[in-house]
């Protein structure tokens, strides 16, 4: 598997391998107007900045990792190409983390491939450096409070093989993985949520509470806490 996404890590910086053409939804007046706010939005140099799908858009981060300075890029629908066409925004603050929520919707919408997600995502990387990046495997589900979709076995050995995927593009420098079934479990606690995807107030304490450690290894790495 390593192998693998080195070989697709590769193609990526060389420019010989493309993401999945994007989704109608990138291109809708919805979700550019919302890529507009955020570039009108004055830099922010040195912040944690979070981005990815509504996972992201609901993490009220400015609450939970007070007083580290913080911005919230995430956009309810998003998928691995929409962030990757947004690095630009992302990179522009300089930040000192990138905490990257991403790619539920290119499995459960899109359906993509693990190996198609696999392949975004080492492009996305590449044009996110040289910001360190933290990758965030995708939250496991819960079948029985699921609304709006369903939980298949093919969907959930899919959603394990992408994290497998996603732990091997760590690189031991400046990008790390975050595997979220320590925190929530191999099926997402009912404690943790109401509609089997999405994290309620419990949940995004908890997942905050996993996502601490990360932070400070971004202050070490940046030679200086901003708090």
């Amino acid at each position: 598997m390593r192998q693998r996404l080195c070989f697709f890590s590769l193609l990526a910086a060389a420019g010989l391998v493309s993401a999945v053409p994007a989704s109608p939804y990138l291109t809708s007046a919805t979700y550019l107007g919302i890529v507009d706010t955020y570039a009108a939005c004055p830099d922010k140099y040195g912040a944690v900045v979070f981005a990815g799908d509504s996972l992201i858009d609901r993490f009220p981060v400015d609450e939970f990792f007070v007083p580290t300075i913080v911005l919230n890029r995430g956009i309810s629908g998003d998928e691995i190409e929409g962030v990757t066409l947004r690095a630009a925004e992302l990179k522009r603050h300089r930040p000192r983390l990138i905490v990257l929520q991403v790619g539920i919707n290119d499995l459960l919408i899109l359906q993509r491939t693990p190996t198609q997600i696999l392949t975004d995502y080492a492009v996305l990387l590449e044009k996110l450096k040289p910001c360190p990046v933290l990758v965030c495997g995708l939250l496991p589900l819960n079948a029985a409070r699921a609304v709006g979709f369903t939980v298949t076995p093919a969907i959930e050995t899919a959603r394990v093989e992408v994290n497998v995927g996603l732990k091997a593009l760590e690189d031991g420098l400046i990008v790390r993985y975050f595997d979220p079934t320590p925190t929530f479990g191999e099926e997402l606690d009912p404690n943790f949520t109401r509609d089997g995807l999405h994290p309620n107030g419990a949940g995004y304490r908890r997942w905050a509470e996993g996502l601490r450690p990360y932070l400070k290894w971004a202050e070490w790495l940046a030679g200086k806490p901003n708090a």
